[in-house]
């Protein structure tokens, strides 16, 4: 089963050289990868750096952690999930992790400014 982990409340980034799992604020979730060696996973999640969010260390499911949401869903198109400012200062790797997030149809072949709008709508 596959370990996902999101930064702790009280946690801004995290990065794990074994892992290579990389989070901020405006990425705060990630899977581990598959037969990684989980040392400096379990210390974080001990020191509540990080909050387990699905699997388990040693074949020991975890239960969902109270108070964290599931993994998030693209959000009505009612209102924008971001602002056009934000985004605009965004590196386009991240507008193309976001836009996949999103599930935005065609993300791979657009430029920058095209994941702009296509994010701000």
């Amino acid at each position: 089963m596959a370990i996902v982990v999101t930064l702790g409340p009280r946690s801004n980034a995290f990065f794990d050289a074994l892992t290579k799992v990389h989070l901020t604020r405006k990425k705060p979730r990630a899977q581990v990868p598959e037969n990684a060696d989980l040392t400096n996973i379990k210390r974080a999640v001990d020191a509540r750096t990080l909050v387990l969010v699905e699997g388990g260390f040693d074949s020991e499911p975890v239960e969902p952690v109270k108070g964290v949401a599931p993994p998030a869903k693209p959000e009505p198109k009612d209102e924008p999930a971001f602002k056009a400012a934000e985004l605009e200062s965004m590196k386009k790797a991240e507008l193309v992790e976001l836009a996949k997030e999103q599930e935005i149809e065609g993300y791979e072949s657009m430029t920058k400014a095209e994941l702009v709008e296509a994010l701000a709508k």
